[in-house]
């Protein structure tokens, strides 16, 4: 009954029309995939491996190794922790994914030792065996092994040992629990068709990027192959690629360190706008104008906080892509002007697929200058919204700038944001597999290539378009794109949702783990469909959601065409009072987050970081998937039961403060907190600094600790919110002696501040305080000079 359901609800989704042209398209992919099989067949060749190490070659910064049967290893230390390996035979990656080249001279010692080689700088040590076998030392401590790899015609796997303590994160979307030990995967980015569930792979982007972390090792290994692929961490690390050659980045170090490394290897997102770091509301189904008008006086009337309505396909003409359907939107310039004063901002879906219509000038364009995808020579004919359809390739530089002037005509209209959408490329078929046949050429850059090596980098050069599109098109504004497929380095372009989950509260726990797992795959902003994408979730799942999303980069209530209304007032009073105040939240803190981000767009780090984080040392810590980080000095613990009245929150050493309530507990311990409707727990490290803007005032939150020796350091990033002009960064030094506090203020930058701040003092009675060396009448809440240098405090 189910199958049927959803069979019913995916006819209902793309049409009678589609639903018949989809067993045609489904047809000619079987019968395309199976020749290009076939003709893959005849030059298979048998099992290759390396064999002994017959011929050394010495390299600036590392080693050329030949071995007997025609393999070739190189190897190049790029840093003193990071490490590139390349195994050849096959084509070298078009390096789309990298955005550091540049990097500085590195002392490499190179020895023989007996019958092996080794490598080596201060930090990391290779030792090449005689039959290709590798093992990796990181302070002098084993923590990789590598096997010899295996050729198989065009087909690389290498295996490399698991050892039976180690945990295994990242491996880009997934729906699976934090640690994806024991789990294999599959690297081809796929629409899953509606509504995936616990453990349903593969989905809209997974990457071959995953960090081993334990109590002894830590390290991140990259993958540089586009490739269709495969993947498993059950008893042993397994990857295999369908052509290409096999190169790999290893990286040393903790896992800052390793994020923070390898963000600085495939590049950094860029600083958001900050309405984007505000709530969204999205619903497959705003037909016209009248509609959103509607959604956003239900906002305004309901005094619900609201940063940006998305409109979805129903928006453009007949779907055609860079239109706009006259009737439903007949202005959509004033729309957008009438939106901005409210401060709203309007995003648009965009998808790749081009109508094949005569008639219809981006499709003439595209085939007057072959901008298309194409297999046997012709224009490639596919099936998504608007019926058949032809495929931009955006791995041809002059395809890419043909589609970035496309933008203008949407960003003429005042929109804020793109939402780019289908583009694993997905084309309706009926099975799985719903994208291109294999045999669909892309050019990558004048190399050339088939789409099983081509597929995975569709949505990410998209993206690369899109984004530069924005950049070149409004330079005094930043770029805004929220993506649902990409590939490794796509943080650079885009923000990632995780596409169309079921509505369940297991979805809801696959949220957090699924946005952990992105942040330490490279991809620091993301989000979910708040309530599932798949079915209305009642009050409390949708509660709970939502409590959860607040705490989330991406932060957006959205839903498929099928399901009852899930705008905050189609629920009980008693829910819409609830999420008033998770919206009035999530804004006060924006002055945190915006900070938070900062730091993705520095160092690399997540918004999201696991409980491991500042202490992958403490084994217990690698065990919690259920509480996270939200920046520097927030842990947060979601509720992911029906009717969970209490809830076991492990709290890290040291004091912890609630975030309503002000109640102190002490850390390294465990401690069951009871929970109501209205919140999910929340707690603010002592000694943290947390600014928030209330009602127009900039405040300043001190959680006191008299913590002898304890040295908590918060930093605060502000500039105007858009555009490229100054800024200031504020580090604020914690020091606790006891009962004397040492607040220290440093400040880089130029950006003018608010010319006062409120500064709360949380947590402890105060005795004495004084500010710049004048002292002032006790109080807790003090009204300050915004550019202060020093606060003593000594607390009673």
């Amino acid at each position: 009954m189910n199958e049927l359901k959803k069979l019913i609800n995916g006819i209902k989704g793309i049409g009678l029309g589609n639903a018949l042209r989809t067993l045609q398209y489904s047809n000619y992919k079987t019968r395309m995939d199976k020749r290009y099989w076939a003709e893959k067949r005849k030059s298979q060749k048998e099992l290759r491996i390396p064999g002994r190490i017959s011929e050394v070659k010495g390299l600036k910064r590392g080693v050329q190794l030949r071995f007997q049967r025609g393999i070739e290893l190189e190897i190049i230390f790029l840093t003193e922790s990071m490490v590139r390996t390349t195994w050849t035979p096959g084509k070298l990656p078009v390096p789309y994914a990298i955005d550091r080249v540049d990097w500085e001279d590195t002392k490499v010692e190179f020895l023989e030792v007996n019958d092996t080689y080794v490598i080596k700088s201060e930090l990391v040590k290779l030792v090449i065996h005689p039959c290709g076998s590798i093992s990796y030392y990181s302070d002098e401590n084993l923590v990789r092994h590598e096997n010899p790899p295996r050729l198989t015609g065009e087909e690389w796997t290498l295996t490399a040992d698991l050892p039976e303590d180690v945990k295994v994160f990242g491996m880009g979307e997934q729906a699976n629990r934090l640690d994806l030990r024991g789990n294999s995967f599959t690297l081809w980015n796929t629409d899953p068709g509606g509504s995936y569930k616990f453990k349903e792979e593969p989905l809209y982007m997974p990457l071959p990027v995953y960090s081993i972390i334990d109590s002894d090792r830590s390290y991140l290994i990259f993958h540089e192959n586009s490739h269709k692929g495969k993947s498993s961490f059950e008893e042993n690390i397994s990857f295999s690629f369908m052509g290409g050659a096999f190169r790999t980045y290893f990286i040393a170090g903790d896992i800052q360190k390793i994020t923070k490394n390898f963000s600085e290897l495939t590049g950094r997102a860029k600083m958001p706008p900050v309405w984007s770091l505000g709530f969204h509301q999205s619903r497959w189904g705003y037909k016209s104008d009248a509609d959103i008008r509607r959604i956003a006086n239900g906002y305004l009337d309901n005094d619900l906080p609201l940063s940006a309505i998305h409109l979805d396909i129903d928006y453009m003409y007949g779907y055609r892509v860079f239109t706009i359907d006259k009737e439903r939107y007949p202005d959509l310039k004033q729309l957008s002007a009438d939106m901005e004063k409210e401060g709203i901002k309007l995003v648009t879906i965009l998808d790749p697929a081009v109508k094949i219509d005569l008639e219809y000038v981006v499709f003439q364009e595209g085939v007057k200058n072959n901008y298309f995808c194409k297999i046997s020579g012709e224009d490639l004919r596919g099936l998504v919204w608007p019926g058949w359809a032809a495929f931009p390739d955006f791995t041809k530089p002059a395809t890419r700038e043909w589609w970035k002037k496309k933008y203008s005509i949407l960003l003429n209209e005042g929109i804020a944001g793109i939402w780019h959408d289908m583009n694993e490329p997905a084309s309706f078929i009926n099975g799985d597999d719903s994208t291109l046949p294999l045999a669909t050429q892309h050019d990558l850059e004048g190399r050339g290539g088939d789409h099983l090596e081509g597929h995975n980098l569709y949505g990410f050069m998209m993206n690369k378009a899109g984004c530069e599109a924005q950049r070149e098109l409004r330079p005094e504004k930043r770029p805004w794109l929220l993506t649902r497929s990409g590939w490794v380095g796509v943080q650079r372009y885009a923000w990632h949702w995780t596409g169309d989950v079921e509505t369940s509260w297991q979805a809801l726990r696959l949220t957090l783990t699924g946005l952990l797992n992105l942040g330490m795959s490279g991809i620091p902003f993301s989000g979910s469909d708040i309530g599932g994408f798949s079915g209305r979730a009642e009050d409390e799942l949708f509660t709970r959601w939502i409590q959860l999303a607040a705490f989330t980069p991406f932060f957006r209530n959205h839903a498929g065409c099928e399901t009852k209304n899930s705008e905050p007032w189609e629920y009980s009073q008693e829910t819409v009072d609830i999420v008033r105040g998770v919206l009035q939240v999530r804004e006060h803190l924006l002055p945190y987050i915006y900070t938070t981000s900062w730091q993705a767009t520095k160092f690399g780090y997540p918004l999201m970081r696991p409980m491991f984080w500042d202490n992958q040392n403490d084994t217990g810590l690698l065990e919690i998937e259920d509480s996270f980080y939200f920046g520097d000095h927030l842990l947060i613990a979601p509720i992911f039961e029906e009717g969970q009245e209490k809830r076991e929150v492990f709290l890290p050493e040291g004091e912890w403060y609630d975030f309503y309530s002000n109640k102190r507990h002490i850390g390294g311990k465990s401690h069951n907190i009871e929970v109501t409707l209205k919140a999910i727990p929340i707690f603010v490290r002592a000694g943290a600094v947390i600014p928030e803007n209330q009602n127009g005032e900039r405040i300043l939150n001190l959680y006191l600790t008299d913590e002898k020796g304890k040295n908590v350091t918060s930093v605060v990033f502000s500039d105007s919110g858009e555009g490229y002009g100054e800024n200031k960064l504020e580090e604020f030094d914690v020091i606790t002696n006891g009962k004397e506090i040492i607040l220290n203020r440093k400040t880089t930058g130029k950006f003018e501040l608010p010319e006062f701040s409120v500064l709360n003092l949380i947590g402890r009675k105060v005795e004495v305080i004084s500010i710049d060396g004048k002292q002032l009448k006790i109080n807790n809440r003090l009204k300050i000079k915004s550019e202060f240098s020093e606060i003593l405090i000594t607390l009673n």
